[in-house]
């Protein structure tokens, strides 16, 4: 759900058994393989390799029992991500996970685990247990202890999941919520009235109609004694009858002759229906008056907003449906609609007929899938996702749900969701996360991390569109009468992230800090660095552990060319302190004297065959030359640089030293290299 809580991970536990997340206060071995003198190999191609890594990393002399077993492989367009799922004596251990990642030559970059550090392991007491089906270990009351895994799934009620037995009567729950093709063409908002605009929420930009009538009597209270009626409860007693007092109702004690039921107002939806009422009691029906409300009105201002878009659809039984490879529009839970289909291949709705949710969030959901895979991405949509825009029991939430199939289910109280393209970005952003790194979204500061991604992915598209308030996240479906919705460009730091605090609101520090990149470095790189970095989560990784992997990230997808830039961001916003000429982050930077001319990603050069970075920190490039020689001092590479950051793609080169000058006008720098 984006509005109150997206993949409820063990919130609904009994209290008493005390139990909670596993290992949330340690993340346990946080590995990089250039910093560990444990790391034997430098890539591997078969299953026995990483396995054979993972055991000499945690070696069973310490982590005794503890098998490594590969569950899932993720391609990202940064590399090869491997994931471990570890289990007990051959027993699964519930979000505990090894996860290995290499760049697409197969060179291992970055090995990663939440098994407790050997201290803690040997502090804990394992229940000794026999192999049964559908057992799994949980860590609860300082040891692991045996559980009986349940999955349950009641759509109507959209609940989903994971039930774990400790005994016959004690168990905890953990939710599963997070949160042949043609060509067909709908008409849907981009990505909202609002932006589209250039308007705020109110008048003939508002979700509904409101006007009032004189007021409807419901039912006459005969009271010719005068008698006193006291209408201060949910429901009373008059002659026998009792009458439901809603709490909207006046409270109020009448005595007139007559004393009437009336209506305060009415919900119609766009087609006419009643959705819903509430009523009050009065003795001075002529001063009263009933307030009509036509949900969804379709004002000619927000339908002059609607525009045609490509949607790819399936044809089949002689009409056009919104399912392809990607999306299923489906019903999967209250309130009850016919998924969305067209005799034509147009499909043009209004926002009071109920397709036209179906059509908006099929239109963004597959213009965003298409945006991703264009960025290198194309092996993230693991699954087809069934996606319900009018479910959730009509309430104001929407939420993912990792099941199988995945599913989005969008409400409609207020604004409905499906209406908002945030909305619908958000969402899927969760799924993106999902696909990324499956099964590592626990504990509250991880959770709070795809409460960020989801918000920040929901900006940038809007961007896409219009600077129209889009920083404003939920511009349509929040910043109204119904809730207050959230930003994209906070001025919070790390220092403002807080256990006190909820996940949407620690999530804005991360939703900022890639705004900033999205500022500085553009869309593409910040939307690509955004979803890699994804990959690298972990059950209870924190914010400042994924603000440090965009390094990675950024070393992968485009050479380390973007470090300092990075640095800054984080530097901004209290990740890191310093400065980029002092920070290690894994590229084994050199810079001259004078630090006005900086190597960057030598490292990279060094072991993978990746380009070195030239930063001149002044206009000193111009004029200036490189040149690479090797042992024996001849030149084997020379450039002219027009730019004061450079990629140099050097010849494959042998392994042995090489030397480095770089001449200007003024000065003249000498820098060492080594290839392996």
């Amino acid at each position: 759900m984006y509005r109150n809580t997206s993949i409820l991970i063990f919130t609904a536990l009994l209290i008493a058994l005390n139990i909670s997340s596993v290992l949330a206060q340690d993340l346990g071995p946080y590995i990089y393989p250039f910093e560990s003198d444990k790391l034997s190999i430098s890539k591997f191609e078969s299953l026995e390799e990483k396995k054979a890594l993972l055991d000499s990393l945690f070696s069973n002399q310490v982590y005794e029992g503890v098998n490594f077993n590969e569950t899932y492989v993720r391609n990202s367009a940064g590399g090869v991500h491997y994931t471990f799922q570890v289990d007990l004596n051959h027993i699964p251990m519930e979000q505990v996970f090894a996860k290995i990642h290499c760049d697409h030559a197969g060179n291992i970059r970055l090995v990663q685990s939440n098994l407790p550090n050997p201290e803690a392991w040997k502090a804990i007491n394992i229940e000794p247990v026999e192999i049964q089906k559908n057992t799994v270990y949980v860590y609860t009351e300082g040891r692991f202890a045996l559980a009986k895994k349940e999955y349950i799934q009641e759509e109507k009620n959209d609940a989903y999941y994971d039930r774990y037995w400790l005994n016959n009567q004690d168990y905890y729950e953990n939710s599963l919520k997070f949160h042949n093709d043609t060509t067909a063409y709908a008409k849907v908002f981009k990505p909202d009235p609002l932006s589209s605009a250039s308007m705020v929420y109110g008048g003939n930009y508002q979700d509904a109609f409101r006007f009032d009538t004189s007021a409807l009597v419901i039912q006459n209270i005969n009271n010719p004694g005068g008698t006193t009626i006291t209408t201060n409860t949910a429901t009373y007693n008059y002659d026998g009858v009792s009458f439901n007092v809603p709490a909207e109702s006046y409270l109020n004690d009448f005595t007139a002759p007559i004393i009437r039921q009336v209506f305060t107002n009415i919900f119609l939806n766009g087609q006419g229906v009643v959705i819903g009422f509430n009523t009050a009691i009065t003795d001075n029906v002529a001063a009263f008056i009933t307030e009509i409300v036509i949900e969804d009105y379709n004002y000619l201002a927000l339908a002059q907003e609607q525009f045609w878009g490509e949607i790819p659809v399936d044809y089949a039984g002689g009409k056009f449906n919104l399912n392809n490879n990607f999306f299923v529009i489906s019903d999967l839970s209250p309130p009850f609609t016919n998924p969305s289909t067209s005799a034509t291949d147009s499909f043009d709705f209004n926002r009071s007929e109920v397709d036209f949710e179906d059509v908006n969030a099929f239109y963004h959901l597959n213009r965003y899938q298409a945006y991703w895979q264009s960025l290198g991405f194309t092996d993230l949509a693991l699954e087809v996702i069934l996606v319900d825009a009018h479910g959730n029991n009509g309430a104001d939430n929407s939420f993912f749900a990792p099941t199988s199939p995945p599913r989005l289910v969008f409400g409609q109280g207020g604004v409905d969701d499906a209406e908002d393209a945030d909305v619908i970005i958000h969402e899927y952003g969760h799924a993106i996360s999902a696909f990324a790194s499956p099964e590592s979204n626990v504990a509250e500061e991880r959770r709070a991390l795809d409460e960020g991604f989801g918000d920040y992915l929901a900006s940038s598209y809007s961007k896409q569109f219009t600077n129209f308030a889009s920083n404003e996240v939920f511009t349509w479906d929040g910043h109204n009468e119904f809730w207050s919705g959230r930003i994209s460009n906070s001025n919070k730091t790390k220092l403002d992230i807080s256990i006190n605090q909820n996940i949407y609101f620690n999530g804005e520090v991360w939703s900022a800090t890639l705004n900033d990149l999205h500022n500085n470095l553009g869309a593409t790189i910040s939307d690509k660095l955004a979803i890699e970095v994804m990959y690298y989560n972990m059950p209870n990784t924190t914010i400042s552990q994924a603000a440090k992997n965009l390094f990675l990230a950024d070393t992968l997808l485009y050479g380390g060319i973007h470090t300092c830039e990075i640095f800054d961001i984080l530097f901004m916003r209290k990740f890191l302190m310093g400065t980029c000429l002092d920070f290690y982050s894994g590229l084994e930077n050199k810079f001259s004297q004078d630090n006005r001319v900086q190597l960057l990603n030598t490292y990279g050069f060094t072991n993978y065959d990746e380009d070195i970075i030239v930063r001149f920190e002044t206009a000193e490039f111009k004029n200036s030359q490189i040149q690479l020689f090797d042992i024996k001092g001849e030149c084997i590479f020379s450039f002219n640089p027009k730019a004061q950051v450079i990629q140099l793609n050097f010849p494959k080169l042998s392994a042995g030293a090489y030397f480095m000058t770089i001449t200007s006008e003024s000065n003249s720098y000498r820098f060492k290299l080594l290839k392996k």
